[in-house]
């Protein structure tokens, strides 16, 4: 089963269009046909059960059937403050992170931290970040994304945590 991430509002009953990430992804990678099935979640809980009624290059329309509650959340919420690694590690990082349940990511500057990013490169990591974690519950199942906080320096972290 297909599982995606719609952060709009879902209703059974409703007819939406999705967006852009799954119109790509239903087009290209599944190569899906109307009337297959979606599952969708938009990180409020539970699941929704949709079908596709409408699929052309510009837009794919699904209608909602039914509302699944279905909350695998742990009851503990988990907070990761991981130091910047070099490259892309923080990528895979976020990802099992996500996979393991952590509900919130606060990438933290460390005094060591090679490679210092401007404000402009440490919103778009931000945004990778988030499509990374956008994917890794859609993998492995969860139905709420984990917060990802802006990159922060370690005493900033210090003094905003107590």
């Amino acid at each position: 089963m297909t599982r995606l991430y719609e952060p709009q509002a879902l209703a059974i009953g409703s007819e939406l269009t999705l967006g852009s990430r799954a119109l790509r992804y239903l087009q290209t990678v599944l190569r899906a046909k109307i009337a297959d099935s979606v599952t969708l979640f938009n990180a409020q809980g539970g699941e929704y059960q949709a079908s596709i009624i409408a699929i052309s290059k510009k837009e794919v329309r699904v209608v909602i059937s039914e509302f699944i509650d279905h909350d695998l959340e742990s009851p503990l919420a988990i907070h990761l403050a991981q130091g910047l690694p070099k490259g892309d590690k923080l990528d895979f990082i976020v990802q099992k992170a996500v996979e393991l349940g952590v509900t919130m990511i606060t990438p933290i500057i460390t005094e060591r931290t090679q490679g210092r990013l401007s404000k402009e490169q440490a919103q778009k990591k931000q945004e990778r970040l988030t499509d990374i974690a956008i994917a890794a519950a859609e993998q492995c199942g969860r139905n709420r994304l984990p917060i990802i906080n802006p990159m922060r320096t370690f005493q900033e972290w210090v003094t905003l945590s107590n």
